[in-house]
């Protein structure tokens, strides 16, 4: 694909949001999250954005759910057992902090494929028309794996996916222009161990797997399924896909920061084509 594209200046943005950053228990992380929602809200209803929430989170709310402690090893049916006990309190904190935003923004939940995304054009045609009707609406698309319906999500997460390349799927499907990843970290540092080398912005063409290495060191998150070494590999491939990539906390920097005003950014990283 052409890094070069030319894209409509109206088109989508897709934010994603890992299960440590939605932890809504969190006097620090819903502050965050509100900040989020407001951001989100004033791109759908002031500039007329359409947006794509992309959100872990339903098996650690079904983790909490069930005072389950973080580090039990859960088999496939637990993973699948706990995703449908958390989904719906995930969607109903969603619901509410998009409720709080002035004006408020209807949610709509997607349950998806992202394995027939990739290969099944009539399915990615399909919730690209939800996609479409909920936008036509007013209403923001919020997105999770079907994990209870289709275990195969689960497994592939555990093997050779994760979440952050499940919204580099919607983002190419829907033909986005930004990838907004959101992490507990501050951006992305030159060197893993120093906290000092935090570094802007990343020219895709120049980032190799051994730059990733050291960027990141080892490990992944607590909760999700990913980590920075994932982040910044997807945010490679979406830059080189033409699509605006940022890594960034959502509090030293923000959302609005990165797709409106990069330049006033305090933290945070883009990634360039």
């Amino acid at each position: 694909m052409n890094a070069q594209r030319s894209r409509h200046a109206a088109a989508p943005i897709v934010v994603k949001v890992g299960s440590e950053s939605a932890d809504f228990d969190s006097p620090r992380a819903r502050e965050k999250l509100s900040r989020l929602a407001f951001e989100i809200s004033h791109l759908i209803t002031h500039v007329r954005r359409r947006v794509v929430l992309v959100s872990s989170g339903a098996v650690a709310q079904g983790r909490k759910a069930k005072n389950l402690p973080k580090d039990r090893e859960l088999t496939l049916e637990d993973r699948r057992a706990l995703a449908s006990i958390g989904q719906h309190r995930l969607m109903s904190n969603w619901e509410a902090l998009f409720a709080s935003c002035n004006p408020p923004v209807l949610v709509g939940q997607g349950l998806v494929t992202h394995a027939q995304i990739e290969s099944d054009s009539s399915h990615s045609n399909g919730l690209m028309s939800g996609l479409e009707g909920l936008w036509n609406f007013g209403a923001l698309p919020i997105l999770n794996e079907n994990d209870f319906a289709t275990p195969e999500e689960i497994v592939a997460l555990g093997k050779w996916a994760d979440n952050d390349r499940n919204a580099l799927l919607i983002a190419r499907m829907v033909n986005a222009e930004h990838l907004a990843i959101v992490t507990n970290t501050d951006g992305v540092y030159r060197h893993a161990d120093r906290p000092d080398s935090r570094i802007s912005t990343l020219h895709a063409a120049r980032l190799s797997d051994e730059d990733i290495a050291r960027m990141c060191g080892s490990g992944k998150s607590k909760s999700g399924t990913g980590g920075m070494a994932s982040k910044l590999t997807v945010a490679r491939d979406a830059a080189n896909d033409g699509i605006r990539a940022h890594i960034f906390n959502g509090v030293d920097s923000t959302l609005l920061e990165h797709v409106e005003d990069v330049s006033s950014r305090r933290g945070g990283t883009s990634i360039m084509a």
